[in-house]
């Protein structure tokens, strides 16, 4: 199996403690069996954010949105597609390390 993909998140802080996080990811690969897939998301929700650190900032958050699976054979046989379109829910936290004001990486 080959895998690849990306996943990009930007937040909106409304106050200290609170913002709105919006999730952007997709996935693309083949299965062994020449099966070529992709799967998307987007995701957006309250993002909970502990600031009493200057460079370490520990945050939760709970996102929905949508999601979209794509399938297809590897060979050039047309209408051998398959997708679906779905709810999808996130939840979970991590660290952050400030690099610069506006700036940071996502540590865990």
């Amino acid at each position: 199996m080959n895998v690849n993909g990306w996943n990009a998140a930007v937040t909106r802080n409304v106050n200290r403690l609170l913002g709105i996080t919006v999730d952007l990811s997709q996935q693309f690969g083949t299965f062994s069996l020449s099966v070529d897939y992709e799967f998307r998301s987007f995701l957006i929700g309250p993002q909970f954010t502990y600031r009493k650190r200057v460079k370490l900032t520990p945050f939760a958050h709970v996102l929905i949105g949508a999601a979209r699976f794509d399938s297809r054979l590897s060979s050039d046989v047309p209408n051998l597609r398959y997708h679906e379109n779905s709810i999808a829910l996130a939840a979970g936290g991590g660290v952050d390390v400030h690099l610069y004001s506006i700036v940071a990486i996502r540590l865990i």
